[in-house]
């Protein structure tokens, strides 16, 4: 599984790589911003792209919006700190949603069930 992350604060993104990596998740690359993160999906074509939907929420919508025509297998995950946020990302395209609050090792365990389901048996 190729995951691409998304967030503009480094030490986040730094701490989610160390978490998936350790799990025996690839990380194919990062984006600090909705620009950067269109771009990278097009070139990675990650399986999943994990945003973090906090902030701008128009902006995190048109994101979404964009990453599902660039790379349209791409499951995308989106952290967010409200339920509002949420089901606006869902109905932009976002796959699914976790609140900011969960635990890495509960991070884990959810992708890996995401790439069981992935698999064509």
């Amino acid at each position: 599984m190729k995951v691409l992350l998304v967030d503009n604060h480094t030490l986040f993104l730094q701490g989610l790589q160390s978490i998936l990596r350790a799990g025996g998740i690839e990380v194919a690359g990062v984006a600090e911003d909705g620009e950067e993160a269109v771009t990278r999906a097009g070139q990675l074509k990650p399986d999943v792209v994990i945003l973090n939907a906090g902030g701008d929420n128009r902006s995190s919508r048109a994101t979404i919006r964009r990453i599902v025509r660039k790379a349209p297998a791409a499951r995308i995950i989106v952290f967010a700190d409200s339920r509002e946020n949420l089901r606006a990302a869902a109905q932009c395209g976002a796959s699914a949603y976790l609140l900011s609050e969960i635990a890495g090792e509960d991070l884990l365990i959810k992708l890996h069930q995401m790439e069981m389901r992935a698999i064509k048996y």
